[in-house]
């Protein structure tokens, strides 16, 4: 990528700039930074480990038999979202859902 070049002076005074602004607003800095590390974390969370924890909550009690005819509900590995599959092994509850998520995952 093509960045800009700035002079050392201006990086110097940018610098200083900022340590005096994070200085007269600790407040704000610390509401950011925990902003920033809620959205960090909630980025780094796999959708499948929403689908694990939604599904471990929403189905404790509801366990079948991994033979059964019926179809139980499932959560959708992309939006995390419960739905009755059409087949066995569905992993995400539409097309739209599966084709996201093979684009983020590539």
């Amino acid at each position: 990528m093509n960045e800009l070049k700035i002079s050392d002076k201006a990086k110097e005074a940018r610098n200083e700039y900022q340590r005096q602004w994070r200085q007269k607003n600790r407040d704000k800095l610390k509401k950011y930074n925990a902003a920033y590390w809620e959205k960090k974390a909630k980025q780094d969370e796999t959708p499948l480990d929403r689908a694990i924890e939604n599904y471990a909550t929403d189905n404790r009690n509801n366990v079948t038999d991994k033979f059964s005819n019926e179809l139980s509900v499932t959560h959708c590995f992309n939006c995390g979202e419960a739905f009755t599959p059409k087949r066995s092994d569905a992993k995400f509850c539409s097309s739209n859902c599966r084709v996201q998520y093979n684009r983020k995952n590539k």
